[in-house]
């Protein structure tokens, strides 16, 4: 993960101290999900052959034929575009925790990205959710940083082990706000 050693809009000094992204078990429910939705047109066709054999076989036409290759062809593009899609959304949000800030990246579709940052020194609290029988078995849940001011608040959803990076957070923010008043 080198490559995030020098992320944009990195600030002069500034160190990645801790790293997350979605838990695994997301990515894993979408690709369930994709291969229930691949699978119905598979499903559909052989349901079809069971039951309109003797139509479909006194009816064909190499128009009919072309015409469901290009339906199917363009269904399997969808798809593939979708699930590409929803890879890039789990393997681009990453949420970083500098010596600094606590960084947040996400996508918005293939060509969007945001970034939403905030000091260490003005975050006031950080607290975490778990909700759910698979959170629970899979200890992962959202963490929510609430900052003081103007500045957005931040939320990781789906991250692993959430209480540990609330501590995490709050311990170099207590040390940020410390280290603020020294000066």
């Amino acid at each position: 993960m080198n490559y995030l050693k020098t992320f944009l809009g990195k600030e002069e000094g500034e160190e990645v101290i801790y790293l997350c992204r979605p838990h695994w078990f997301i990515f894993l429910k979408q690709i369930f999900m994709f291969v229930v939705i691949f699978a119905l047109p598979v499903v559909l066709y052989f349901f079809a052959q069971a039951q309109w054999s003797e139509f479909i076989s006194q009816n064909s036409n190499d128009v009919i034929e072309v015409a469901l290759f290009l339906v199917a062809s363009i269904y399997l593009l969808l798809m593939l575009t979708t699930f590409y899609n929803a890879w890039l959304s789990y393997y681009l949000d990453v949420w970083l925790v500098t010596n600094k800030r606590v960084v947040n990246f996400q996508t918005e579709g293939f060509f969007s990205r945001k970034l939403l940052a905030t000091n260490l020194a003005n975050i006031q609290d950080a607290k975490s959710e778990m909700h759910g029988f698979w959170a629970s078995l899979f200890h992962f849940g959202t963490v929510n940083v609430q900052t003081a001011g103007s500045e957005q608040n931040l939320t990781f959803q789906a991250v692993g082990q959430p209480e540990k990076i609330v501590a995490f957070i709050n311990d170099l923010a207590q040390k940020a706000r410390g280290n603020r008043k020294e000066i």
